[in-house]
């Protein structure tokens, strides 16, 4: 072999062994994101959740307005979001709850009727009394279903900036 061919060789395999090196560290720095990623995914839901949250919830509120639907505004007021699993996964529940008011009866009767409750007959009605629901509350998801993906896709893109991932 002619010296020039043994140079040539020699810097071409220094050339591939250094592409060698970059790919090596680029995948153990890919693997590392990903378990950083793992060991966050929890918080990320989290956030991922209230972002939506946060959209849907005066969504919420306004479609009551709308509607037509607010007299003292006890429903209004107590929209708000809770934390809860189903089936087995986080999740934000958003809608009225607690107490609308309590009552008693001239005979004694007493009893409380749950903001929850309230929503629900808004929503769905009560056929046995002719009271028609508004569907206020589907009317508010549509409306802001797309809008709700995009805040969680924000946050999520910028989960995946801040680790390079």
């Amino acid at each position: 072999m002619a010296a020039d061919s043994v140079s040539f060789m020699s810097s071409a395999l220094s050339r591939v062994l250094a592409m060698a090196d970059i790919e090596y560290s680029s995948i153990t720095t890919f693997i590392d994101n990903l378990d950083k990623f793992a060991k966050s995914y929890k918080p990320l839901k989290r956030k991922m959740l209230n972002a939506a949250a946060d959209v849907v919830e005066p969504a919420l509120a306004k479609s009551l307005e709308s509607e037509g639907l607010v007299n003292t505004g006890r429903t209004k007021a107590s929209i708000g979001r809770s934390k809860a699993i189903r089936n087995g996964s986080e999740c934000v529940i958003i809608g009225p709850s607690g107490v609308h008011h309590s009552w008693i009866n001239k005979k004694g009767l007493s009893g409380t009727l749950r903001a929850g409750h309230l929503g629900y007959i808004l929503e769905y009605g009560l056929p046995g009394r002719n009271i028609s629901g508004k569907k206020w509350m589907s009317k508010a998801i549509e409306r802001t279903a797309s809008k709700a993906v995009d805040a969680e896709e924000k946050v999520y893109n910028e989960f995946l900036d801040k680790h390079n991932l």
